[in-house]
């Protein structure tokens, strides 16, 4: 009787960061004191999820809630997280693709703009514009989760996938740098068996 009446409870409190409002979900994320000043001097993030399925809004919720810790972390000056929304926005092709013809600005060229007014003057738009306007080129493994997680739904697979890529990326450190000729300069050099480099290569064609 005791189990029931708790799992009963803890399926009727709303998970963290949702509330619900006229039967209808909510994601919200409060804003820290500190850098409240630099995103408008709110409070807190909310945004609707647009559903009454419990469910549904948990999922639809988890990136919501990534991207507004990021912002927090942005704003604070975090640089790994600055450079990598710059580089996330450089690499976003749908963002890139749509062009004022007016201004000749992209989505992603208005959206950096703004990004880049929450930041100190200085080093941390600095550290953005580097990444964004292509000034620093991309780590090879930079987008690695996003790959593992799309490719593999073995975990001992992807563990190895990913042990693969970080050993290429010692020999190709960049995205950019990465062409035939840097391959085959890899493969000149690999002292690994012909087996070994094999599957290697099967995981970097994924």
């Amino acid at each position: 009787m005791l189990q029931k009446l708790a799992t009963k409870y803890r399926m009727s409190k709303s998970p963290k960061h949702l509330i619900q409002r006229n039967f209808t979900w909510y994601a919200r994320l409060g804003i820290p004191i500190d850098v409240r000043p630099k995103l408008g001097n709110k409070r807190e993030f909310i945004k609707s999820l647009k559903t009454q399925d419990r469910n549904i809004a948990i999922i639809k919720s988890k990136p919501l809630i990534a991207d507004w810790q990021n912002t927090i972390h942005m704003a604070r000056g975090n640089a790994s997280a600055i450079e990598a929304t710059a580089i996330r926005l450089k690499h976003d092709v749908r963002s890139q693709s749509r062009i004022n013809k007016e201004t000749g600005m992209s989505d992603a060229d208005y959206y950096a703009e703004e990004i880049a007014e929450t930041l100190d003057v200085g080093l941390e738009q600095e550290a953005f514009y580097d990444h964004y306007t292509k000034r620093k080129d991309t780590p090879f493994n930079f987008f690695v989760e996003e790959f593992l997680a799309y490719s593999y739904e073995n975990a001992m697979t992807a563990k190895d996938a990913k042990r693969n890529i970080e050993l290429f990326t010692a020999h190709c450190p960049t995205l950019e740098d990465t062409d035939y000729g840097s391959v085959m300069l890899w493969l000149q050099n690999e002292t690994r068996s012909k087996t070994t480099v094999g599957k290697c290569k099967n995981f970097l064609n994924k």
